[in-house]
């Protein structure tokens, strides 16, 4: 039984473009653009878990600027937004035979706004079967 995937690269979750973090910003991925596929034979179980990202200190994730100014972030594996993708937490799925799509949800919380700059970050995931 093996799992396998298409592309080393699942694209952008792109929070956009925002002149202030007063409120919480919210993403979802889109085939192509942040959304993990992948091929397990039928009846194959595995489970995908993401990591802490190039600037994650703990269980934290922070996308980072050119300057290295910081900007925290969170994942889930829901589209309503309760239940969060911490660091090292397997989200356990079982194979079709066809390519699967795994979506990824992303939430910027309201915090202080840090200097206008790109800010990006990038997260390693981890299949297992």
């Amino acid at each position: 039984p093996a799992c396998s995937t298409s592309s080393l690269d699942y694209g952008v979750l792109d929070f956009g473009s925002h002149g202030a973090l007063n409120n919480a910003v919210q993403a979802s991925s889109s085939v192509g653009a942040g959304t993990i596929q992948i091929t397990c034979v039928n009846g194959q179980s595995y489970s995908v878990s993401p990591d802490a990202g190039l600037y994650g200190i703990g269980s934290q994730r922070y996308l980072r600027s050119a300057a290295g100014a910081t900007i925290m972030y969170q994942l889930f594996s829901d589209s309503q937004f309760n239940t969060p993708w911490d660091v090292g937490v397997a989200l356990a799925q079982t194979g079709s035979g066809a390519v699967q799509q795994i979506p990824l949800y992303g939430r910027v919380p309201a915090q202080t706004t840090p200097a206008a700059g790109t800010y990006s970050d990038t997260v390693r995931v981890t299949v297992e079967w």
